[in-house]
């Protein structure tokens, strides 16, 4: 017999008090990894790989989990688009999240990679229980189900440990890195002024007074420069004397930024259906934490 869906009272109460604390950590281990990760960057002395042209040189452990990132959310938008009504899939979903996920594990603290874990178990747990195979029927299930409750605002308030409160905050999570990467991707930005755009679009809307801070006292002017950032996110090494004439610094991070501009592509199309669903279920919980 499957796990029953319904809360009742006492689980709801306890989910309600560790909601806070829960999200709490959550958002404030999220906006962390670029500060606390991307530190060792600036400090590396280690000598740059040569080649033997015109072999191409071969991809980092990074990279290639970043080239794996990319090609499986654009697998979750190609299957997406193939149905009906553009329902997204979760299977592939999951799959790709947790390709994001070893990236996680490589580029900042542990504490971050354990957090979006937990979200990806939420999303898994709720499938195993309801047998759903989409976003759209997943939260549909939960909803006829009681496993939230009413909102003021007439829209649900989300169980903290659900299958919809983890699809929403990897859905704001992706948001963010979205529009961080699509700024990041300008020859001239800022990275500072490009994460912060990102944190005013995606996520202090849903941010209290404490969670505005410790974003503005951990990442908001804190970030290396551009180059360095995207060494950061493609595994190899940034020295600024050999910009001019590393072969291999050129393809590496002409790589990175491809994988970077591949991620925009698929994740604009897939976060725009991915909350019309939560919207059409009266769903979309925008309480701040």
């Amino acid at each position: 017999m499957k796990p029953s869906l319904c809360v009742g009272p006492g689980n709801r109460m306890m989910g309600m008090a560790s909601c806070f604390f829960d999200r709490f950590r959550a958002m404030v281990l999220l906006l962390s990894i670029l500060s606390s990760s991307l530190a060792s960057v600036r400090g590396s002395g280690a000598p740059v790989a040569t080649i033997c042209p015109p072999r191409a040189p071969s991809l980092s452990s990074r990279q290639a989990q970043l080239q794996q990132v990319a090609d499986s959310f654009e697998y979750v938008l190609e299957t997406m688009s193939s149905t009906n009504e553009n329902h997204i899939p979760v299977d592939p979903l999951l799959d790709a999240c947790r390709a994001l996920l070893r990236v996680l594990e490589q580029t900042g603290p542990k504490a971050v990679a354990r957090d979006f874990e937990n979200n990806i178990r939420k999303i898994e747990s709720a499938c195993h229980i309801t047998n759903r195979r989409t976003v759209s029927s997943l939260l549909q299930v939960e909803r006829d189900n009681g496993v939230h409750r009413e909102g003021k605002d007439s829209c649900l308030h989300l169980n903290d440990q659900s299958g919809a409160m983890g699809l929403l905050w990897i859905r704001r999570t992706l948001a963010f890195q979205s529009d961080f990467y699509e700024r990041l991707l300008e020859e001239d930005s800022d990275p500072v002024d490009a994460i912060n755009y990102a944190y005013q679009q995606q996520l202090k809307p849903y941010h209290g007074w404490a969670l505005s801070k410790c974003y503005n006292m951990m990442v908001g002017k804190k970030l290396p420069p551009r180059k360095s950032l995207l060494a950061m996110f493609g595994g190899y090494l940034h020295h600024e004397q050999h910009e001019n004439d590393d072969m291999r610094f050129h393809y590496e991070e002409e790589k990175t930024l491809d994988d970077l501009k591949r991620l925009v592509a698929s994740w604009r199309p897939l976060i725009q259906r991915w909350k019309r669903s939560f919207i059409e279920l009266g769903m979309e919980d925008t309480r701040k934490v």
